[in-house]
C-alpha cells in the first residue's frame, strides 16, 4: 500500500477512526443506570393495562389484568445515539432462560413537566413515560 497518496492515507485514517468508534461505543453498564429506574407506562390504548418497572436488579412486566412477571437483570448495555441511547437489558427467568429487552431512552428538557421517555426498539412510535 502506498501511504504517500493523500486519498489512501485519508481512507486508512477514517477506517481506523470508525473501528475505534465501534469498539468504544458499546459500553456495558454495571447495574441499572439510575435514569432508567422507575415504573414506565404509556397512554396508548392497546397497552392501557400494561407497564414495566426497572429496578436495580429486577425487571417487571405488567401483563394485564393486575398480573405481572418479574425477572433478574444480568447485564445492561448502552449504545449512544444522537439525542438518545439504545439500552439492552439482559435478564433471566426463574429457570435461568436468557432474554433481552431493547429500548431507546431520551432525557428531555428540564423546563417541561414530564420529558424522559422510553421507546421500545421494535415500537419506536409508542412513547413510555414515568408513572405519575
Amino acid at each position: 500500500m502506498n501511504f504517500r497518496s493523500p486519498s489512501v492515507a485519508l481512507l486508512v485514517l477514517l477506517a481506523g477512526l470508525l473501528l475505534c468508534q465501534i469498539s468504544c461505543a458499546r459500553a456495558p453498564v454495571s447495574g441499572v443506570p439510575p435514569e432508567l429506574i422507575d415504573v414506565w407506562v404509556t397512554d396508548n390504548e392497546k397497552y392501557a393495562d400494561r407497564f414495566f418497572t426497572i429496578r436495580g436488579t429486577t425487571l417487571t412486566f405488567g401483563t394485564g389484568e393486575d398480573t405481572s412477571e418479574t425477572y433478574i437483570v444480568t447485564s445492561v448495555e448502552r449504545v449512544p445515539f444522537v439525542g438518545d441511547s439504545l439500552y439492552t437489558v439482559e435478564y433471566v427467568n426463574s429457570e435461568g432462560d436468557p432474554y433481552r429487552f431493547s429500548f431507546f431512552f431520551r432525557r428531555g428538557d428540564r423546563d417541561r413537566e414530564q420529558v424522559d421517555e422510553i421507546r421500545l426498539r421494535n415500537q419506536r412510535y409508542i412513547p413510555w413515560v414515568r408513572r405519575r
